[in-house]
């Protein structure tokens, strides 16, 4: 009987934890689908990533999403959503942020260094750097109009949801079991995609926060994660060097 009773208590106290745990990934899900960008989606975003993979999952969930949720403005924000901007301490996005569907494939791809396809417009490249010549030379803050190129249509969005949602799951299906986000760093590293090489090294050249932790992150960077960046340095990108110049002198180093 008492063993009996231990057991249930086991079970008992190992499904609130197993309820705790969901409804704090529910409550995430629903605060990554707020309004407020500043406050409360980079937030969720953060929790999320520290999640890796129990958070992919309900991730390809939302991909389904047919939920608009226009953010609010942000100084700091520039993305597709955005009409006019105070250039200072920006973080440019090219997603279409206001769906559900597509914020959500650009934390997959945040997360997993991938490139599912979720980033459908740029910013025009002229303007931008126009923007940074001026914001150099003027002391006052200057409001600019942004134009971002090659925008989706709310109709192509729609039309793409599912097929892109059935290719990130098909992905997962395959991977699911021994996915790291250690071996995502060395896939995208080892990969041709400028795009997937980018999100890697920006990843790891904010790494200092220990809010960041990832695997055996700080263990392995050195034997396994940063001979792959060397080995950039032969890659046939022409952006590469620029990029790696950069990461090394974040890192410190001169990248010997």
């Amino acid at each position: 009987m008492k063993h009996k009773i231990i057991l249930i208590s086991i079970l008992y106290f190992s499904s609130i934890a197993s309820y705790a745990q969901k409804n704090n990934l529910d409550s995430l899900i629903h605060a990554f689908k707020s309004k407020d960008f500043d406050e409360v989606v980079m937030s969720a975003k953060t929790a999320l990533e520290q999640k890796q993979k129990e958070a992919i999952p309900a991730l390809i969930q939302l991909l389904q999403s047919t939920e608009y949720a226009k953010l609010y403005y942000s100084e700091a924000l520039m993305y597709p959503g955005t009409k006019r901007v105070i250039f200072e301490n920006e973080i440019v996005i090219p997603y279409e942020l206001d769906w559900i569907s597509i914020r959500a494939g650009w934390l997959l791809e945040e997360l997993t260094f991938k490139d599912f396809g979720y980033r459908s417009t740029e910013l025009d490249s002229e303007l931008f750097e126009e923007i940074k010549r001026n914001n150099e030379i003027e002391t006052n803050e200057i409001i600019y109009t942004i134009d971002w190129k090659n925008r989706q249509t709310k109709e192509q969005i729609i039309q793409s949801r599912k097929q892109k949602a059935e290719q990130v799951a098909n992905w997962w299906e395959q991977n699911k079991t021994n996915w790291t986000r250690v071996l995502a760093l060395k896939t995208a590293l080892q990969s041709n995609n400028e795009y997937c090489i980018s999100k890697a090294l920006n990843f790891m050249a904010e790494y200092e926060s220990e809010k960041n932790n990832c695997d055996n992150f700080f263990t392995l960077y050195k034997s396994e994660i940063r001979p792959h960046i060397v080995l950039l340095k032969h890659s046939l990108i022409k952006s590469m060097p620029e990029k790696l110049e950069d990461y090394f002198h974040h890192e410190g180093t001169k990248g010997n």
